[in-house]
């Protein structure tokens, strides 16, 4: 019996650890937001970060992980993902570029996107009359709206 606990324990590590690189993944229409609750409807505004123990939290806005990780400072996060604006595709939170704008709408408003490509964020950012940013500056200006 030892023997087969032990055997379930290992194997469930394993299996956590693998989850660990790869973002969760999202039921568009039907996974609600982790911090707003909010349906998540748009891939490329959502966003996602695993714990360390492996639990995903998943976002409808960049704005509402923000948010998330301002109230959970000290929760272990192995890594966080943006989905990329143009392509919808999952980025890295710290290598994609980011363009914060009143004139971008997104879920919640808080009118910032990612980019993988840094001739888009650059293109995008001129159109905009905005900075184009990395997600420390982001993450460190941020200052959600009232």
């Amino acid at each position: 019996m030892k023997r087969w606990f032990v055997l379930l324990l290992l194997f469930g590590s394993c299996q956590s650890g693998a989850d660990l690189d790869q973002p969760p993944t999202f039921r568009f229409g039907y996974d609600s937001c982790d911090y707003c609750r909010m349906l998540i409807t748009e891939p490329r505004y959502a966003a996602a970060l695993r714990l360390i123990d492996g639990q995903a939290r998943r976002f409808d806005d960049i704005g509402c992980l923000l948010h998330y990780l301002q109230a959970h400072p000290s929760e272990p996060q192995a890594h966080i993902w943006v989905n990329d604006y143009l392509q919808e595709r999952w980025l890295r939170a710290e290598v994609a570029l980011y363009v914060q704008s009143d004139r971008l709408t997104t879920p919640m408003g808080y009118g910032i996107v990612a980019l993988a490509d840094s001739i888009a964020a650059e293109s995008l950012a001129q159109q905009l009359h905005a900075p184009v940013l990395r997600f420390e500056q982001l993450r460190a200006g941020f200052l959600p709206h009232p």
